[in-house]
């Protein structure tokens, strides 16, 4: 690889991952403490916080662990157990997001849990996901997946402002 490409993969790379980030930290999360008091606003950086600190390390393990291992996979001609440690990973990340909202969230009902719970799955899914793009080093595909999350979060802002 040469060093041109080696930069424009590398600012890339730092800009798809900043971009969800900027718009979840400068748009949506102002916008949504506008619209909330100070109490639910606190539960809603709790609700983030959680789904990120579980969804995120679960779902960028198992991504890390098939980066590594792909090569390995690919020479012994063996499919991995990538899929089931997925599931279980997604399984626990769900309960594990409904026993501490349980603590935070004073008005729990059946809705919100159904949310936390496809949130939480789909952030493990998205984290591990991306390994498909880092494989092959599509840091154009790791940008669009970013881009998308960008406009995800500001169409809930948009439907959560209504």
């Amino acid at each position: 690889m040469n060093k041109k490409k080696f930069l424009i993969d590398s600012l890339l790379n730092i800009f798809s991952t900043t971009l969800p980030l900027l718009v979840l930290q400068l748009v949506s999360l102002p916008i949504v403490a506008n619209q909330t008091g100070s109490d639910k606003f606190g539960v809603v950086i709790t609700v983030i916080s959680v789904i990120t600190v579980i969804g995120h390390p679960l779902g960028n393990v198992l991504n890390n662990i098939r980066l590594l291992k792909n090569d390995f996979y690919l020479q012994k001609g063996l499919v991995g157990d990538f899929n089931y440690l997925l599931i279980g990973s997604s399984i626990f990340s769900a309960l594990l997001v409904i026993l501490i909202s349980i603590f935070y969230i004073n008005d729990l009902n059946i809705f919100n849990i159904i949310l936390l719970v496809l949130i939480v799955v789909l952030s493990v899914l998205k984290e591990y996901l991306l390994v498909s793009y880092r494989i092959t080093l599509n840091f154009k595909g790791i940008l669009l997946n970013n881009l998308l999350l960008s406009i995800g979060y500001g169409l809930g802002t948009i439907f959560f402002s209504l």
